[in-house]
């Protein structure tokens, strides 16, 4: 299913606090005032651009474990297709939330 940012955010908190009850009250503070971040990416227009993108999603989303990703929805659906294509297999294979943001030009 499909999960609310601001419910990822306050399990984060949740998960934080509780590694932090066995710590040190220093400790505790530098963990539950944590970040929260996310990644923006603009899909490519070549077969092995978007190869790339998807190695550089999988690695940046293992190690550096974002919030959710954020793929770029051309102006007047110039990147449609391939924006799918890069939402899809990030989510289905990476297991990371993502957003689709609409560009617009010209209003």
């Amino acid at each position: 299913g499909m999960t609310r940012i601001i419910e990822k955010i306050r399990q984060r908190r949740k998960n934080r606090a509780s590694v932090a009850a066995s710590r040190s009250k220093e400790s505790k503070n530098e963990l539950t005032a944590g970040w929260y971040y996310s990644f923006e990416f603009f899909p490519p227009k070549t077969e092995p651009g978007l190869d790339n993108l998807l190695t550089r999603i999988e690695r940046m989303t293992r190690r550096l474990d974002p919030l959710f990703i954020d793929v770029t929805w051309g102006s007047e659906g110039s990147t449609a297709a391939r924006t799918l294509s890069v939402a899809s297999q990030a989510q289905r294979y990476f297991g990371v939330d993502v957003l689709m943001h609409l560009t617009t030009t010209g209003l």
